[in-house]
């Protein structure tokens, strides 16, 4: 039974939601993500350590680096964009082992409602000359979007389960 995060969980979360907000919005922008919100999500996580504890700071750490492999490897042969292949693992590492499947779950809906809502929205603003790349015709989906988004539906949903 998945139940709501415990206290530590929450502020961990919580302190990574504006790195998240940011890596989205550069993301709707400019089509890319910064390496420094990486680097401000790791150093994030190692300043929870007092908080998460070890065991469960060093099983994230595992779940992250899976995460960065597999993310890699999707960077390599082009299913994933650079930024993305860097955020996702980091943001894995504010996920409770305990609350795995539910952020697999939320992730999935954020990425179908982000992309229908990208789809949406460029049926009504897309335009060549716009300054926001994602908004221009045949631009390709800014996952940065749903992987921010995944993070907060995560704890929403765990705080209704």
């Amino acid at each position: 039974m998945i139940g709501p995060l415990s206290h530590d969980d929450l502020f961990a979360a919580v302190a990574f939601l504006p790195v998240l907000l940011a890596a989205g919005l550069f993301d709707l922008r400019q089509m890319r993500i910064p390496n420094w919100l990486s680097w401000a999500g790791l150093a994030l996580f190692a300043i929870c350590l007092p908080v998460l504890g070890l065991d469960e700071w060093f099983a994230r750490s595992a779940i992250g680096g899976a995460a960065f492999v597999i993310c890699f490897g999707l960077f390599a042969i082009g299913w994933l964009g650079g930024g993305d292949a860097k955020i996702l693992p980091v943001t894995m590492l504010f996920v409770p082992l305990s609350h795995l499947p539910l952020y697999l779950f939320a992730f999935s809906g954020c990425m179908l409602l982000g992309m229908i809502s990208v789809w949406l929205a460029r049926q009504q603003f897309a335009h060549p000359d716009t300054t926001w790349v994602s908004m221009k015709p045949g631009a390709a989906f800014p996952m940065g979007i749903s992987i921010a988004a995944s993070l907060p539906a995560t704890v929403a949903l765990a705080a209704v389960l």
